[in-house]
């Protein structure tokens, strides 16, 4: 881990706050709905992290950059169709964030 550690990157995603960090928070408290993720999104976000002084501010530029947009373009795409997010998942595949969404009337996705 060249930049980040793990510790530092729960604190970040974690925290509530008013910048891209505290996504877990935001998500959770804007949207009324869980929002999850795998220990691998964790050392995807470290292994991206590249100079030790950049600590908090690599996190949040990742996480402004990848997650904070892909989240809320859901949210957006599926308030305008009426079917309400129930919960977010992110996960690793292919060395990638994957993003999963439930939906309330449709399950799964």
């Amino acid at each position: 881990m060249a930049g980040c550690s793990e510790r530092s990157l729960l604190r970040e995603l974690c925290q509530p706050c008013s910048t891209a960090s505290g996504v877990i928070a935001k998500v959770a408290e804007s949207h009324k709905v869980p929002f999850s993720y795998d220990d691998e999104v964790i050392k995807l976000i470290a292994s991206r992290c590249t100079e030790l002084e950049s600590g908090g501010r690599m996190i949040d530029a990742i996480l402004t950059n990848t997650v904070l947009p892909r989240t809320s373009e859901e949210f957006l795409l599926r308030m305008k169709e009426g079917k309400p997010i129930e919960r977010v998942h992110v996960k690793v595949e292919n060395g990638e964030f994957w993003y999963g969404f439930e939906y309330l009337a449709q399950g799964r996705y």
